[in-house]
């Protein structure tokens, strides 16, 4: 987990980082596999 904070003060506090790189593949793929299937189909 990153630690870090947006305040100037001492107090490390959790900020939230979200791994995108799944999200991009998963998006990716999925749209590869429904062009190749509309190009099958029509």
């Amino acid at each position: 987990m990153a630690f870090g904070s947006f305040n100037s003060s001492g107090i490390q506090a959790p900020m939230a980082e979200v791994n995108t790189t799944s999200l991009i593949d998963v998006t990716t793929m999925l749209m590869i596999i429904f062009i190749v299937y509309e190009q099958a189909v029509f």
